[in-house]
């Protein structure tokens, strides 16, 4: 980018004019990268929240699945009694 410049004889420099857009473009080139960066950190918070939320939810279905098997073994030999429960974890068959 260098332009001789013909007024000052044998002299060569930048004009005002590339100066100027070497400042815009470099800043258009930064702006972009760290649109793109704050665009990636957003991106990777809510996919961690995301996976948070399932596997909590892997959770607590899996311990949906745990009271159902407990209580259902537990009373496999009663049939004719009740089998719902209040708290389906606390062993009622000794009181």
């Amino acid at each position: 980018m260098l332009a001789p410049m013909h007024r000052d004889k044998g002299k060569y420099g930048f004009t005002i004019l590339e100066v100027l857009l070497m400042i815009i473009i470099i800043g258009v080139s930064l702006a972009a990268i760290i649109i793109s960066l704050n665009n990636g950190m957003s991106f990777m918070q809510k996919t961690r929240e995301k996976t948070i939320a399932i596997n909590l939810a892997r959770e607590g279905i899996e311990a949906v699945y745990q009271m159902r098997d407990t209580n259902r073994y537990r009373w496999a030999g009663q049939k004719e009694s009740c089998r719902l429960k209040a708290n389906p974890l606390v062993d009622e068959s000794n009181e």
